[in-house]
């Protein structure tokens, strides 16, 4: 068989003189020592021309095509990505809805850019939202839903979140809680369960001085401490049954406090998870007097903070894992629907009514606007002459469809971060590593 080197391999130099080699659509990932190293690099160069004089060199070989390193050279990788891409994307029997039952808060945070309205789902759009799950399922063949429940403040709707959720049974259903924990009480946390909730993500920017000057109630009232004691509740009962992660949106009034933040939760290591975003460059924020990162250096800044997370408990490292959609916005059929019962594609596209998709009538009929839909649908990140030849590529699928059509350009995600695929593999490479040395450690015990 002709071989020649995947397009996705990445490979990347350690201090003791190995080498790591990263392959991208298998996630395969391997140390190689100092004295194969050169001749792996030579095999992957030019595999057919390369000679194996070495007693190993063919066992090697070997290895190199069972980790999909070298592959067949009638293989297309791109064709099978593509593919798989399509069938993920058309795919039928899975829902994927971001529902949106307020415009309201509770909150008034200082950099917030969204309009908060008084506007509730109503009776009838509840109906029509039921309907149109339960259409899906009868008439489509949906056996998979997952719904992502946002704001404003979800929560001030509450009602309209258990009514939707116990709306329909016999199917895989799981969803995501997006809020600022304020009103995560003990009548919402024993109802997690029947709610299908498996990940709360409650934002937090600091320890109590810092957060309570940021996001505090209408009337500037502090809400630091009800947010811990809420989020402590929801640990003891649920454990690690439901992912509770802290997101702290960064900029330079807070970002010197995120350790502090890490000091607070000190007890709950291993129970919760931390996250850290950008805030948001917005009038609001400018007005305030709060200066945000760009994306490189916010990148330099918070690079230290992935370790910090790992080496506290507080996250685990993962390897970047093969995906064949960038987002749900790109599967068929996954909507974003408003209080008013209107149908976007993403829900950051909700403030303008010229992206609309659709309304859900009472009866959950679906109308759509398929010249506004097409729009999404012509970002094909597969006609992206830089993408096609991105060795990243498996990992992304091309980012933000709506970056792309809002930038005229396709924005990478490890460029965008700050954290690139060498520093992934490395650490992750480094906790496998430590892992194993503490095993053997407590088996020579």
């Amino acid at each position: 068989m002709k071989c020649k080197a995947s397009q996705y391999n990445y490979i990347t130099d350690l201090p003791d003189g190995s080498i790591l080699i990263y392959n991208a659509l298998t996630g395969t990932l391997s140390q190689v020592d100092h004295d194969e190293g050169d001749k792996v690099i030579e095999l992957l160069a030019d595999p057919e021309n390369c000679e194996l004089k070495e007693p190993w060199a063919n066992a090697l070989l070997d290895d190199l095509k069972k980790c999909g390193y070298l592959i067949d050279s009638r293989f297309d990788e791109l064709e099978w990505l593509r593919t798989h891409h399509r069938m993920e994307k058309d795919g039928s029997n899975r829902l994927s809805l971001v529902i949106v039952p307020t415009f309201d808060c509770n909150f008034r945070c200082v950099y917030c850019f969204e309009k908060v309205r008084n506007i509730y789902m109503s009776s009838q759009v509840v109906a029509g939202i039921k309907q149109f799950i339960r259409r899906n399922i009868e008439e489509q063949g949906v056996k998979n839903i997952d719904i992502g429940w946002y704001g404003g403040e979800s929560l001030l709707a509450k009602n309209t979140i258990y009514e939707i959720s116990g709306s329909f049974s016999g199917i895989n259903y799981s969803s995501s809680l997006f809020t600022n924990g304020y009103l995560l009480d003990s009548e919402v946390n024993d109802k997690i369960g029947d709610l299908g909730i498996t990940e709360i993500q409650i934002s937090l920017d600091g320890p109590r001085d810092v957060h309570d000057r940021r996001r505090f109630l209408r009337g500037g009232i502090p809400t630091y401490d009800v947010i811990k004691e809420n989020i402590e509740r929801i640990v003891r009962k649920w454990g690690n049954r439901v992912k509770v992660v802290i997101r702290a949106n960064l900029d330079n009034d807070n970002i010197d406090s995120f350790e502090a933040l890490l000091n607070d939760f000190e007890r709950m290591k291993g129970k919760i998870c931390f996250s850290y975003a950008r805030t948001g460059d917005t009038e609001r924020s400018q007005s305030r007097g709060i200066h945000c990162f760009d994306t490189e250096s916010f990148g330099k800044k918070t690079d230290r903070f992935y370790d910090m997370i790992i080496e506290r408990r507080f996250g685990e490292i993962k390897m970047p894992r093969r995906v064949f959609l960038a987002c749900g916005a790109d599967i068929a059929n996954g909507y974003a629907i408003d209080p008013s019962g209107n149908v976007y594609k993403c829900m950051r596209t909700m403030e303008d009514p010229n992206s609309k998709l659709g309304v859900i009538s009472p009866d959950g009929d679906l109308s759509i606007d398929y010249k506004e839909l097409s729009k999404w649908y012509s970002q094909d990140v597969f006609e992206d002459a830089e993408c096609r030849q991105c060795k990243y590529l498996p990992l992304c699928m091309g980012g933000c469809a709506l970056a792309k059509m809002e930038e005229g350009r396709r924005v990478c995600y490890f460029k965008r971060t700050g954290l690139g695929i060498e520093n992934r593999i490395k650490r992750f490479y480094a906790a496998q590593m430590a892992a194993a040395r503490e095993r053997s450690e407590g088996a020579d015990k």
